[in-house]
């Protein structure tokens, strides 16, 4: 099969983008592969464009054919990331051009041309909410630091409430002209937040990474690691990571429903298609679930494990819009010793991989170093998070984890303690716990400078 070739548009003067690709097909035949348009000269012209997507678009929870999001990409890659005023850009790329991007056959074309038009016209993405309060306090601050002439004040950042949603419609419209043989693509006025004006923590990477894969879940799980190990952390010398993922999360990232509902096909469909595909990328994985200790574990599966590593990339393909710094925690020689000693090397490297995923999604203690002594203490990383009380966004359960949970713990059955992993406050022993606890403190009346400190994250971190 020909390879994936890149459509390469410039701006008219009407503000339009289009092709300067002649439409006619016969002209561009290939007689050793008649079904295929030809690839152009100019292959390398991809290497110009690259997505920019903000965070909570990466982290949303859509469903789209591989089509779909390969077009998306492109599309994206066309938006100037600094731009934040004025309307979205209109797109218009030839038949030739749309084939050539899709790796389809010259039969074939229409028909997914009527599959890409349709599904993004007709759904949305369900996305994380944009705390534009927070933002503007940190942009004002930047101002005011500047004018003033001293060092940018952190800002604490809030817990998202992962209650909290905005569902977006991907295109305004779509339409094609058989006259000019050219295919329109305008996007939703309600995306602009989430393609451009890159304030806040964003996800660059180059749509050459994606166009080969034939996996949705492969072009996603790419999206989502690059989120974890950015482009400008690569070039600077990081070249790899580890994250853990809830299971439940992970399968509402990738909007999987009621699909592969079998561990054995997630793991085959999913992970393994991902791996052979991101194999050829600048990005690669590998990935192991922390319940099974044995290879002949059946242990029940609540969280995923990856081990993400990247390849170097051009110093070009890192710059641009600033990205978020990697966030980490760099503990005291002696007192990361200490910990090692009390409670292994695994445990405080794992648990320090933890905080600054905390940290990369936002999470800003006051004191990230005790923040990280408490998770290695605790061991919150093996919990999934299910004992950081700032995971939830209710100031009972704040205190429920804080003063009575993480205490008693290490006593709890280990059926409750997956239980409550996986589903915290919604079901089972705990849940039936802190029922009873909040009951207890409605009648007592707890004091309100303890819920004060910890709405305000006056802890021991």
């Amino acid at each position: 099969m020909a390879q994936d070739d890149e459509i390469e548009l410039v701006q008219a003067a009407s503000g339009l983008w289009h092709s300067a690709e002649p439409l006619s097909v016969a002209e561009h035949s290939d007689p050793d592969q008649p079904d295929l348009f030809p690839a152009r000269s100019d292959e390398d012209a991809i290497s110009r464009y690259y997505v920019y997507k903000r965070n909570e678009l990466i982290h949303g929870s859509y469903t789209l054919s591989t089509f779909g999001l390969k077009t998306l990409s492109v599309l994206i890659s066309r938006i100037d990331p600094r731009a934040s005023e004025g309307e979205m850009p209109v797109f218009e790329m030839s038949v030739i051009e749309f084939a050539r991007l899709m790796g389809v056959s010259r039969q074939r074309v229409y028909e997914v041309i009527e599959q890409v038009t349709d599904e993004l016209q007709s759904q949305f993405a369900r996305l994380p909410l944009r705390d534009f309060e927070y933002e503007q306090a940190v942009q004002a601050e930047r101002t005011q630091a500047r004018t003033e002439g001293r060092e940018v004040r952190a800002i604490a950042r809030p817990k998202p409430d992962p209650r909290s949603f905005i569902k977006v419609s991907w295109f305004d419209y779509s339409r094609y002209d058989q006259n000019t043989g050219k295919i329109s693509f305008a996007f939703h006025r309600d995306m602009a937040p989430y393609l451009r004006d890159f304030s806040g923590f964003f996800t660059k990477y180059s749509p050459q990474a994606v166009l080969g894969m034939r996996s949705f879940y492969s072009i996603r799980l790419y999206e989502i690691f690059r989120s974890f190990l950015s482009l400008k952390s690569t070039q600077g010398g990081t070249r790899e990571v580890f994250r853990t993922l809830s299971y439940t999360e992970l399968r509402g990232l990738l909007d999987l429903g009621d699909k592969y509902p079998r561990l054995s096909s997630f793991e085959t469909r999913v992970l393994r298609q991902a791996q052979k595909e991101l194999a050829s990328t600048d990005l690669t994985f590998e990935y192991s679930f922390p319940e099974r200790k044995t290879a002949g574990s059946r242990a029940k599966v609540t969280r995923i494990c990856f081990h993400i590593r990247s390849l170097a990339v051009p110093a070009a393909l890192a710059e641009g819009v600033a990205e978020a710094p990697p966030a980490s925690v760099v503990l005291a020689a002696q007192v990361r010793s200490d910990l090692v000693a009390q409670y292994g090397e695994d445990q405080v490297s794992r648990n320090l991989l933890y905080v600054a995923g905390e940290l990369a999604g936002g999470f800003q203690p006051s004191h990230p170093e005790r923040f990280a002594i408490s998770c290695i203490r605790k061991d919150i990383e093996a919990t999934g998070g299910a004992l950081n009380p700032f995971n939830y966004t209710e100031v009972a359960q704040r205190a429920f984890v804080t003063e009575r949970l993480s205490k008693m713990w290490d006593t709890l059955p280990a059926e409750s303690r997956s239980e409550f992993v996986e589903h915290r406050f919604r079901q089972g022993l705990v849940a039936q716990m802190y029922q009873q606890y909040a009951r207890e403190t409605a009648q007592r009346s707890v004091s309100a400078t303890i819920m004060d400190d910890l709405q305000h994250g006056d802890t021991d971190w």
